[in-house]
C-alpha cells in the first residue's frame, strides 16, 4: 500500500533541465570547454551539477577549481530560475490533490536554495513534509541515498513510497531503493524504461493509477 508519494524536481514540476544545460554550456565555453551531445544529455539526465563537472574533468584530464566552477554556475542559474522557470501541466495541481491522502516528499538533484526558489514561486512549498537536495546528500542518483534518506525521515518504509520522476538516474536511484516508480515523460528523452508505469504527463495520475501500482 502506497503512504508517500516522492516528487522530483527538475523536469518533472519545472521545466529547468534545458536552462540548466544552457547555463553549464556557457560555462564550459569559457573554460575553453566544447561539450558533445552525449555530455549536454548526460547533464540533463538528473545528476548534480557537481557530478557532472566532477566526472567531465576527470574524464578529459583537465585541472579546474571544482566549487569556483560550480558558484559561477549557481549564480547564473539561480538569477535565470526565478524568472525564466516554467511549471509542466499538472505540477501545481497534482501535488495539492496529494497532499490530502499522502505523505509528500521532494528529493531533488538541485540545491536548498534552487528548490526554495522553485516552490516559493509556484506556493507548494507547504504540501511536502520532507524536502532533500544536493545539499543534504553525499552521492547524487543513480545513488539511492535520497530516495531512502526522504523515507527514513518520514517514516515510512521504501516499499511503501511511489515514486515521481522525469530522469533515467531518478528511475535508476528509486528503484535501487526497492519503491514503485512512475516514469513521466514531459518533454524528456530520457531512457524510463525501468519504471514501473510511464505515462505522458502529471495530469495522467489520478487515485485509480496510484491504486494499481
Amino acid at each position: 500500500m502506497i503512504k508517500a508519494v516522492l516528487f522530483d524536481m527538475d523536469g518533472l514540476l519545472v521545466d529547468t533541465e534545458p536552462l540548466n544545460v544552457v547555463v553549464v554550456t556557457k560555462v564550459c565555453d569559457t573554460l575553453g570547454i566544447n561539450l558533445t551531445p552525449e555530455e549536454k544529455h548526460y547533464c540533463a539526465s538528473g545528476i548534480t551539477n557537481r557530478k557532472f563537472y566532477d566526472e567531465l574533468f576527470n574524464n578529459r584530464n583537465l585541472k579546474f577549481d571544482l566549487n569556483e566552477i560550480l558558484n559561477k554556475t549557481f549564480q547564473t542559474y539561480d538569477e535565470r530560475l526565478k524568472t525564466e522557470v516554467k511549471p509542466f501541466l499538472g505540477a501545481i495541481d497534482l501535488p495539492r490533490l496529494l497532499s490530502e491522502k499522502y505523505n509528500l516528499a521532494l528529493v531533488s538533484g538541485s540545491t536548498r536554495n534552487q528548490v526554495n526558489i522553485v516552490l516559493s514561486k509556484f506556493h507548494i512549498e507547504n504540501l511536502f513534509k520532507v524536502v532533500i537536495t544536493a545539499d543534504d546528500i553525499i552521492s547524487s542518483k543513480p545513488n539511492p541515498e535520497g530516495y531512502l534518506l526522504a523515507a527514513n525521515k518520514l517514516n515510512i518504509s521504501p516499499q511503501e513510497c511511489l515514486v515521481l520522476e522525469d530522469g533515467e538516474q531518478g528511475v535508476k536511484a528509486a528503484k535501487s531503493a526497492g519503491m514503485k516508480v512512475v516514469g513521466v515523460i514531459n518533454n524528456s528523452e530520457q531512457n524510463l524504461s525501468l519504471a514501473d508505469l510511464i505515462i505522458k504527463d502529471l495530469t495522467e495520475i489520478n487515485q485509480d493509477l496510484l491504486s494499481k501500482i
